[in-house]
């Protein structure tokens, strides 16, 4: 019989809220398995809660330390993102209520060429740090446009997941049909066909 395994998720996560999380950000940012398993070893496996819900759903020891540690990275890189746009949200919200805003999305906008200009030479350099500073400066500066142009970020972040997922979709039909390796096309060859998809979900749509 199949159960809904909502309650046993939500419950495990109620458990990872409640402790320190510090050291687990860090193993997790670090990428490094052997550490998450050991961590969960010695942190967890140990609750009385964790004990009572292994033997509640009858689960090997070994699946359980995998399936947590990939709810644990969800969970943290979540709260991460969350964390991070709810800040930009709050800093933003400070300094237009200081009066510190533009006029409207046309002259944010302006801004947002500049950065991507500075994006571009921050590419040129080819140094990663500067790289990653100057994306950050396009991302906070287009969330500022979403915002006077009163359109809400997630939801665009969303409609770009849609439209790539249906237009990825129509490439693989297409690469299938004609039995084609997409990793030995050029880059040119590659944009030809997801032009061609495009233009194909628009035709269906």
């Amino acid at each position: 019989m199949r159960t809904n395994n909502t309650p046993i998720i939500d419950k495990i996560i109620h458990i990872i809220s409640g402790i320190d999380t510090t050291e687990l950000e860090t193993i997790v940012n670090n990428k490094d398995k052997e550490d998450l398993y050991k961590f969960i070893k010695q942190e967890f496996l140990n609750l009385d809660e964790i004990k009572e819900l292994i033997e509640s759903i009858n689960i090997d020891q070994s699946q359980f330390i995998n399936i947590l540690s990939e709810i644990i990275e969800l969970y943290l890189n979540n709260t991460n993102y969350d964390n991070a746009l709810n800040k930009t949200t709050d800093l933003i919200g400070r300094a237009t209520s200081a009066g510190f805003d533009w006029s409207d999305n046309t002259s944010c906008f302006i801004k947002v060429e500049e950065e991507i200009a500075e994006l571009k030479e921050a590419l040129n350099s080819k140094n990663k740090s500067h790289i990653k500073e100057e994306l950050g400066d396009v991302i906070f500066t287009l969330f500022s446009f979403a915002r006077l142009s009163k359109i809400d970020f997630i939801d665009a972040i969303e409609y770009a997941n849609s439209k790539f997922n249906k237009r990825f979709k129509k490439l693989s039909e297409m690469l299938n049909e004609k039995n084609i390796d997409l990793k030995k096309l050029s880059d040119k060859e590659k944009e030809a066909l997801w032009q061609k998809s495009k233009l194909n979900n628009k035709n269906t749509t």
